[in-house]
């Protein structure tokens, strides 16, 4: 990571963060291409007949130690990323393994808790909310689905003109821009409803809290949500010792809450723009490998 990349990351996730997440990634890193090495050497020797039954039960044994290994790692990651390192949960955008991990993790987390998505009747969370709060958090919940799936079907003119086969559908350039337009404006749309959703959570709406069990990119981003009011209120902290000294706790508290609910509009500038600024680099950079 280049040193501009790495001060915003830790601008945006913490340094602690950003170098505990590099240090599970390096891991994984490792873990795969040993994984790599001994998957290799398994599906070359294994079968030979020159080797004896010993020299067979170490190579499997090798293969069984750095599969686990890799396993472990890949586990440590989706907790970590689960449970609070917005870095890390980051880090699975274009990586299938770790996409994998992340759902696989959010479902074992379902199960304990008895969350099923799909069939409210078998919904724990649910069953103990009320009915509005339910009401309103399946709301917001369809339209954070709607938006994900409109921003994903506007990615499958790219996913469809990577096939030679199917190079007689490939768009204009005209069409592109058009498309990309639309991915940029349901992309921004997803990321203010997610937005809203962990706000929803932090202020009280439990069966989202409880949801955002099972929906992994809502847990992310009521971390980020949590860290984004913890600075905001640590930096009004200072401006009030500044400005008037010390003064009580209870009162600072909840002067700073009603302050942040007060101009919601306002509050999301500096979010959406930096939500445009990652959508445009991220569009660049797939502009870039593709005419590689």
């Amino acid at each position: 990571m280049g040193d501009d990349s790495f001060d915003s990351a830790i601008a945006r996730h913490g340094e602690r963060a950003v170098r505990e997440g590099d240090e599970i990634l390096a891991g994984y890193d490792a873990a795969a291409q040993s994984l790599e090495r001994a998957t290799t050497r398994f599906s070359n020797e294994y079968s030979r007949g020159d080797l004896s039954d010993d020299q067979r039960a170490t190579i499997r044994a090798d293969y069984l130690a750095e599969s686990n290994r890799y396993d472990a790692v890949l586990q440590r990651y989706a907790r970590e990323a689960l449970d609070g390192n917005t870095y890390l949960y980051e880090q699975s955008k274009g990586e299938e393994n770790l996409q994998e991990a992340l759902k696989e993790e959010a479902q074992h987390r379902a199960s304990q808790r008895a969350i099923d998505m799909y069939d409210p009747t078998r919904n724990l969370p649910a069953r103990q909310h009320d009915e509005q709060t339910v009401r309103a958090g399946d709301e917001l919940f369809a339209r954070i689905d709607a938006a994900r799936i409109a921003a994903h079907r506007l990615y499958e003119p790219e996913n469809r003109d990577s096939h030679p086969h199917t190079s007689s559908l490939a768009e204009t350039e005209a069409e592109r821009d058009a498309r990309i337009a639309k991915l940029n404006e349901a992309e921004v749309r997803y990321a203010i409803l997610l937005q809203e959703a962990a706000r929803a959570a932090i202020d009280g709406n439990g069966y989202i809290r409880d949801m955002a069990t099972i929906r992994h990119d809502l847990n992310n981003e009521i971390h980020m949500e949590s860290r984004r009011r913890a600075e905001a209120e640590q930096g009004r902290d200072d401006n009030v010792r500044v400005t008037s000294g010390p003064s009580e706790p209870g009162s600072r508290a909840a002067k700073l809450n009603e302050e942040y609910r007060a101009d919601p509009p306002q509050q999301q500038v500096p979010r959406l723009s930096e939500l445009e600024r990652e959508i445009d680099e991220r569009h660049d950079r797939e502009r870039d490998e593709r005419e590689r």
